[in-house]
């Protein structure tokens, strides 16, 4: 743009009185009519200056000079005003350039989609026609007939004259008001360049992002369910009819997954948007539903239903609903009264005396531990409260002094199991809590101790013992009993007693101590039996099929090779590109150190080397803080950390090192977008910090697209189930067994103690041909003094008896 030519001398006092002058009725000109001040659509909460000195006729100076009166004039009527952009007519008989490129763009596209052609060679090829008249116009942007007109006149190739030719028809039937195309997408790109905007500057109007909006024209996505109500904002901003954008929409999308979504049966347009997108998920992205018959697609979707619901109903599935808001009932936050008590028995759990009053923190709670038993604290006092009636006021840790209470939340948790179709069985959370509560009741030094107690730090336990002001707290709890229900109906009983009667609680206070030893043998009886009823880990039971290869470690070379086969297929630098390297890396890292996610995202990385993801030798080193880890206080990991850091060095397979230099130096940068960030795993939000909740679902949907069985397309390894960066750590446990066969070698492999690594991974030990190898070897003996015949030459000869008459048979 070339700079303005300034009057010779200025803007002398007869010349800027009357700019002022001409100012002031435009301003008042526009209060008259409601217009508002102009805004360019790029900037539509902006003032356009030029646009105001086109509309009321003074030069652009006059307003871009300094400390000028006009330009105060204008920004002090913007507050009553507004800003406004100006929507062009839709018939109109000059088009720009920008807008010709959209208007050819959309209308082209639309011929090739109902011929069922590919239209992206031909608007490639428009595109690039258009835009190289638009450089060589010199001043001719401005009316994009008389460009294409006068590159009609030159020497230029067949190809491009006839698709010339085709374009200046389609704008002249622009001008003459004769375009109008029947898709969403079409409507939407076309109407937008009729109106003189582009698809960025539309979304602006809008809550959706730039690129959502542009996918949207270009009929690569469609709005979804969430987003309909954005789509009168449009129709608003291009000046459209109500309605007109909405009704095509409904009628026409375009795209595979938009054909997929118009054709979803009306069950599953009912479901929530994750379970649509996992539906979708069944069905092979290459599939055009749009060339199959009504029949054809009615029995694609009745077949992908089936496997939906099947896939559905698993433990897991069945577990995650209960953690719908439906079924929630814990506190967001303990009372200030029960807070102080918890913080109370936490004091004497984290500071417990070794001897002589010494107080020792690695016998005690950790950050961890303290959390779960808050949570769980949350959960407790939320069923009495929200499910028992008993008022915030009156809730206490107290009520764990009574055995039923706790009998009868258990028994509310297995009724919650049931309504959403699990087993009635324990869990091992139960039995953790039935041992937690007795350690509350028990006495301190009792010889007697059995099983987990014995991990109980001495100066915790009985911990209620000595509050017996808390009973002035409790209140009755007059539910009935749901054992006694049962009980009822089989003839066992007579009557339903209450929970917790004022009975109880008065003969609690009068014989504390009594009670609570009652307690205590009441819990242990209640954990006996709890002991065997323990249900299988989710990560474990979601990759079990991986664990019995011979080489766990394959599934994840394969995920990783099919993860580099869509890298090659993608545009070098684009944001998909660079997150999927960020994937490729965690992966392949996960494979040699599987870290716990709450450690991996607390990897850093600098420039300079000087954080724990570096660079040295040639080699690529891991060097994490002792402090980071979960296990940091046992005795098997402080045998694995070296002056306060766990070291380790990253070996160079499936091309890790090649993945990891790019990623450090470049796509690590571009998912930043300029944001600075010292973490090694990044995502754009928050200033580049990934959650480690947030981690595991990226990690789970990696898996779910490169590992887990897809019955629908007929992909993945049969078994398995989309899993968290967790069961990293189960895989390369058992990879290593089977390599290695070597107990202390597993467990180095995840930095955690042997007797952990055969808690949870001794029944992969050893495969079924194993275990027969190891029983042959056992009962082999050697020759021995018999001479053993084949089983058929020992047998006795018996013949075949004679049929009796009937007339013969002698009945007793």
């Amino acid at each position: 743009m070339s700079k303005p030519v300034w009057p010779q001398g200025g803007d002398k006092t007869e010349a800027h009185s009357e700019n002022v002058a001409t100012i002031e009725a435009y301003l008042a000109a526009l209060r008259n009519d409601g217009r508002g001040l102009p805004a360019a659509p790029s900037r539509p909460f902006e003032i356009s200056y030029r646009r105001v000195a086109e509309e009321a006729g003074v030069g652009v100076w006059t307003i871009d000079r300094k400390n000028s009166e006009c330009r105060k004039l204008i920004k002090d009527a913007a507050k009553d005003l507004g800003i406004r952009v100006r929507i062009k007519p839709r018939v109109r008989a000059t088009y720009t350039m920008e807008e010709a490129i959209s208007i050819a763009v959309a209308v082209i596209q639309a011929e090739c989609e109902a011929n069922l052609v590919d239209h992206r060679p031909k608007c490639r090829m428009a595109d690039r026609v258009l835009r190289q008249i638009a450089r060589n116009g010199k001043g001719m942007h401005d009316d994009s007939i008389k460009a294409i007109s006068a590159a009609l006149q030159q020497a230029i190739g067949h190809d491009a004259e006839t698709l010339l030719t085709e374009i200046r028809e389609i704008l002249l039937r622009a001008a003459t008001g004769e375009l109008a195309l029947q898709t969403f997408h079409g409507r939407l790109k076309l109407e937008s360049a009729l109106a003189g905007f582009s698809l960025s500057a539309v979304a602006k109007f809008t809550t959706v992002k730039q690129q959502t909006v542009t996918n949207w024209g270009a009929g690569r996505k469609a709005p979804t369910r969430s987003l309909f109500g954005e789509i009168p904002k449009i129709e608003q901003t291009i000046g459209c009819p109500d309605g007109y954008l909405t009704e095509a929409h409904r009628s026409n999308c375009s795209g595979s997954s938009n054909v997929k979504k118009h054709h979803l049966p009306d069950v599953v347009q009912r479901m929530s948007f994750d379970h649509q997108k996992q539906f979708r998920r069944l069905i092979a992205p290459e599939l055009n539903i749009s060339k199959l018959s009504n029949e054809q697609r009615n029995r694609l979707m009745k077949d992908r239903l089936r496997i939906f619901r099947d896939a559905q109903d698993t433990p897991d599935f069945k577990r995650a609903k209960l953690r719908s808001p439906a079924m929630q009932y814990g506190l967001k936050a303990l009372p200030d009264h029960v807070q102080q008590e918890f913080d109370d028995l936490a004091e004497v759990r984290t500071h417990v005396f070794v001897r002589d009053d010494v107080k020792s923190r690695d016998r005690g709670w950790d950050p961890d531990t303290r959390a779960i038993y808050h949570r769980r604290m949350r959960l407790f006092l939320g069923w009495l409260h929200c499910r028992m009636g008993v008022a915030n006021e009156n809730l206490s840790i107290a009520y764990l002094g009574f055995d039923q209470v706790l009998r009868e939340y258990d028994n509310f948790l297995i009724d919650r199991k049931r309504d959403v179709g699990l087993e009635r069985r324990w869990a091992h959370a139960v039995c953790e809590w039935y041992t937690f509560a007795a350690t509350l009741t028990r006495r301190p030094r009792e010889l007697d101790l059995t099983g987990r107690e014995r991990d109980e730090p001495e100066s915790g336990i009985g911990w209620l013992r000595g509050r017996r002001d808390l009973l002035s707290k409790l209140k009755p709890i007059e539910r009935p009993r749901v054992v006694d229900h049962h009980a009822v109906k089989k003839g066992r009983r007579d009557h339903i007693r209450p929970v917790l009667t004022s009975i109880e609680i008065e003969n609690a206070a009068r014989n504390w101590s009594t009670l609570l030893d009652e307690t205590t043998a009441e819990y242990r009886y209640q954990r006996t039996l709890l002991q065997k009823e323990t249900t299988l880990a989710d990560g474990t039971r979601r990759i079990e099929p991986i664990l019995r290869l011979a080489e766990p470690l394959l599934v994840i070379e394969t995920a990783v090779w099919d993860l580099r086969e869509r890298l090659r297929a993608m545009k070098f630098g684009s944001f998909h590109r660079c997150t999927a390297i960020r994937e490729s890396v965690a992966v392949k890292l996960l494979a040699q150190c599987p870290l716990r996610r709450k450690t991996f995202c607390g990897l850093t990385i600098f420039d300079d080397g000087t954080g724990m993801v570096f660079q040295e030798g040639g080699w690529w080193w891991l060097r994490i803080p002792a402090d980071l880890f979960k296990n940091e206080r046992s005795q098997a990991f402080r045998g694995l950390v070296v002056n306060g850091n766990y070291l380790q060095r990253l070996e160079d397979m499936w091309g890790f090192y090649d993945d990891l230099a790019l990623y450090a130096t470049f796509a690590r940068k571009q998912i930043l977008g300029g944001a600075d960030s010292s973490a090694f795993y990044v995502a754009r939000q928050k200033g580049g910090h990934v959650a480690p909740a947030v981690f595991s679902g990226v990690f789970r949907n990696f898996t779910r697209e490169f590992i887990a069985e897809n019955r629908g397309r007929g992909t993945g390894w049969r078994g398995v189930r989309p899993f968290g960066s967790q069961a990293m750590r189960h895989i390369v446990a058992a990879a290593t067994w089977k390599r290695t066969k070597d107990e202390h070698a597993m467990a180095l492999a995840i930095h955690d103690s042997v007797s952990t690594a055969r808690k949870y991974y001794h029944k992969y030990y050893m495969g079924t041909e194993e275990r027969a190898e190891v029983i042959r070897g056992t009962m082999q003996t050697g020759a021995g003094p018999f001479d053993w015949s084949s089983f058929d030459a020992v047998l006795p000869h018996v013949p075949s008896p004679a049929t009796a008459p009937t007339s013969k048979l002698v009945r007793a």
